[in-house]
């Protein structure tokens, strides 16, 4: 197979859309392909630690802000259509400039509608092609799947299998002749150590919610006689620890310190993030989840899970100490699954 220049661009809405790039990067460096990474905020950041030998390029593009209060979702996300539109026209306009400049020949963009090449296979990585139970109205729904529709292909980070991590999400009918499921995308390693914590918190998404969080789950965790340890997702520039008691608090983490930190750790407690999902999935870990209020699609997979009995999950405002008392063992958390429904296998990239 011809090496190809590759771009690949994920979003940065959280570090999920970053995290999941990885191993679908490491695979693509370990074929001898030659990786451009482009992104923006932290997930830029994240990538250029974990892939110091790559070259990056900087996009500048539109925040989603999640409320502390009751404001409505579906009215900020209107609001800001106009702003992402502008942002997609200018991802087209710096992703032309990239390939231009590097030469690409493959394109893979993680939820940037705007990064694809008319003259270059462009394809997307979502494991949400349907919006329709998002909404009640119709519009965001039709104007996302019309611009999934413009890539050459869809990569689903999901298995393979009949059971979808993803459920209705991941279910777009008329697109299955281009749709693909590549498996899980974790960057973590499933270890069998004995258990160093009882619970693990990782926190994860953007703020003012996940601050939010973490000042509730501090105040609580603080006072627990068992062991814990929290990673904040506060990706800054050195790594700080601290200790509240029986709590160790650490900033942020690379992906071998995560997947060490979850292994020894008995149950997790996290958002409702498909990313982290993935990650629980591929180290069959038990916990509870706490879905990020306002974000529908994390209502929904926690929602859908609880229904399976894999997962608990609570209401952030309604987040009591007692929650943590003892797990309910009802919810069996993830079992090991098929590995060959599950690997990472991607579709042929040749350029035929």
């Amino acid at each position: 197979m011809r090496k190809l220049n590759i771009l690949v661009a994920p979003l940065h809405w959280g570090l999920g859309h970053a995290t999941r790039c990885i191993p679908i990067i490491r695979k693509l460096i370990s074929e001898g392909h030659h990786i451009v990474i482009a992104s923006d905020g932290k997930a830029l950041d994240l990538l250029n630690k974990e892939f110091t030998e790559l070259k990056s390029y900087r996009f500048q593009s539109s925040e989603i802000i999640y409320g502390a209060g009751k404001t409505n979702m579906k009215f900020r996300l209107f609001k800001a259509s106009f702003k992402m539109l502008l942002g997609i026209k200018r991802e087209k306009r710096i992703t032309n400039e990239i390939c231009d400049a590097e030469k690409i020949d493959f394109i893979i963009s993680d939820n940037r509608l705007g990064v694809r090449n008319k003259t270059i296979k462009s394809v997307i990585i979502s494991h949400q092609l349907n919006l329709k139970h998002h909404f009640s109205a119709w519009l965001p729904h039709v104007v996302y799947r019309s611009f999934l529709n413009k890539f050459d292909q869809i990569w689903v980070p999901d298995q393979r299998g009949g059971n979808k991590l993803s459920g209705r999400l991941s279910q777009w009918k008329k697109a299955e002749h281009k749709t693909y499921y590549i498996g899980l995308c974790s960057a973590l390693e499933k270890k069998e150590t004995p258990s160093t914590y009882e619970f693990c918190i990782l926190l994860s998404g953007p703020e003012p919610q996940r601050g939010l969080l973490e000042e509730k789950l501090i105040a609580i965790f603080k006072s627990k006689k068992e062991k814990s340890i929290m990673i904040g997702g506060r990706f800054e520039n050195e790594q700080k620890t601290y200790k509240y008691h029986q709590l160790t608090y650490i900033n942020y983490m690379t992906s071998q310190e995560l997947s060490n930190a979850l292994n020894a750790s008995s149950y997790i407690i996290c958002r409702s993030g498909y990313s982290s999902l993935m990650d629980l999935t591929h180290l069959h870990k038990k916990g509870i989840l706490i879905p990020t209020p306002e974000q529908p699609e994390q209502i929904y997979l926690a929602k859908y899970l609880k229904k399976k009995g894999i997962f608990d999950y609570k209401n952030q405002k309604d987040i009591e100490a007692t929650d943590f008392m003892s797990m309910d063992q009802k919810y069996t958390g993830f079992q090991k699954l098929n590995s060959e429904d599950t690997k990472l296998i991607l579709p042929d990239i040749s350029l035929k």
